[in-house]
């Protein structure tokens, strides 16, 4: 045990040999800021490869956040489509209002689901799941020939959003580096 100049004592521990891990105030640090073991390219190796994933977790996190527009997407673009809707399949208000209400419905009821399926397949393959689900109920809702074909499509998407909007939140979180994710929980 040693006695440092402001009367504080510190604790001399042994790390032993085999210990990858060492105090912080071992290292000797020379003039030029840089300790003994200081490897230039070992550091540059490491700020590359945290570049290269700032990158990669950018863009997952742009994609995976994309499919929380298409709920509005999709409501804005029914709105201006069911004039054309009503026309073309002969439907009444009340099923006008079904129609564009289901996506709604429907996306709460898959986002329930959404949380089971990811623990089940994993975040990932859940946000893939997602889209698939939202593209096939948009292929449905385009070749539709009458109200209950479009309804099923319109079921289909709002699980697919549902699915989405639930699980890309959490897949963004899970995929962002731990120490980036303390900075924006502190500050």
């Amino acid at each position: 045990m040693g006695v440092q100049e402001n009367g504080n004592t510190e604790m001399e521990l042994s790390l032993g040999a085999k210990n990858k891990y060492r105090r912080m105030d071992s290292q000797v640090i020379h003039d030029d800021g840089f300790d003994d073991d200081y490897d230039a390219s070992r550091h540059s190796h490491q700020l590359e490869r945290r570049r290269t994933t700032r990158r990669y977790v950018f863009a997952c996190s742009v994609f995976a956040s994309l499919n929380n527009v298409l709920l509005g997407y999709d409501v804005g673009v029914m709105s201006g489509a069911i004039l054309f809707i009503q026309e073309d399949l002969k439907i009444t208000e009340v099923q006008q209002e079904i129609l564009v209400g289901i996506l709604s419905v429907m996306s709460l009821l898959g986002s329930l689901g959404g949380g089971r399926t990811s623990d089940a397949i994993g975040r990932k393959w859940t946000m893939g799941l997602a889209a698939i689900v939202f593209q096939a109920g948009a292929a449905v809702m385009t070749l539709a020939p009458s109200f209950e074909v479009l309804m099923i499509g319109r079921i289909l998407a709002g699980v697919g959003i549902g699915f989405g909007v639930m699980i890309a939140p959490v897949y963004i979180a899970e995929i962002s580096p731990s120490c980036e994710r303390l900075t924006y929980v502190i500050s």
